[in-house]
Parts: structure tokens; sequence; C-alpha cells
């Protein structure tokens, strides 16, 4: 829904503003669990992790009904292949 109400709404009026705010609360959870993960270059993961995400639902919305399925493989290659934070030598 926010999706859409981001698209077919004026750029900057409150709708726009309001969906705007939920996915930007989307990304703060996303850029936790990346924290958390260890993950490094966080910013750059949580952006591409919400591409694919947003994608997805967009997929999703046109008739591909393997757009989950496909999404969470791509995540899964994604997130294999992403660098890690190098914890401190002891």
């Amino acid at each position: 829904a926010d999706i859409a109400a981001l698209l077919e709404s004026k750029p900057g009026s409150p709708i726009s503003r309001a969906a705007s705010g939920h996915l930007q609360k989307i990304r703060g959870i996303l850029h936790k669990q990346a924290t958390d993960a260890g993950l490094a270059d966080v910013e750059r993961f949580t952006r591409l992790w919400h591409m694919l995400m947003k994608g997805a639902i967009v997929c999703a919305r046109e008739g591909n009904r393997q757009a989950a399925r496909e999404a969470r493989a791509g995540a899964a290659i994604l997130l294999s292949c992403w660098p890690r934070i190098q914890s401190p030598a002891h």
C-alpha cells in the first residue's frame, strides 16, 4: 500500500510524505538487522535489500505468483556474498 500511495500521490503531498515515512521506518528496521548481523557497508546493504523487497511487491502485483520465492532466492545470494565486519583479533 505504501508503494502504491507513493507512486500515485503528488510528490511532497501529505500522502507522499506519509508513505515515504513508513518506508523509511522499514529501512530503519532493516538497518538495525544488518548492523546486528555484522554486515559491512550497512547503508548500501539496506538500500539494496529494500529495493529487492519493493521490487518483489511490484512484481507480485503484476501477477508474478513466484515473486516472493524469487526475491527470497536473490536475497539469499546477496546475503551470502555480502562482506562482514572483521572482528578484532584477540
